[in-house]
């Protein structure tokens, strides 16, 4: 089985909870960005999450709104 490069997170209100689950795999470094939607009524989630890509070695590259794309430097 092929490890992904990239990962989209895009499903409504539980994109903490995915992430939560997925730390194995985010602290891969071959997993080379993350593309990820945020809820604006989650703000306790955001942080979790921007939390959990930061301690994972990502930083945020760009931001659209309530999608953020994270990348390894």
């Amino acid at each position: 089985m092929t490890f992904p490069s990239y990962i989209k997170i895009d499903v409504d209100g539980i994109e903490d909870k995915i992430l939560a689950g997925s730390e194995r795999t985010l602290k891969d470094i071959r997993l080379r960005s993350v593309l990820l939607e945020m809820q604006s009524y989650k703000p306790d989630a955001n942080k979790f999450m921007f939390g959990l890509l930061e301690s994972s070695g990502f930083s945020k590259v760009e931001d659209f709104g309530l999608n953020y794309i994270f990348s390894r430097p």
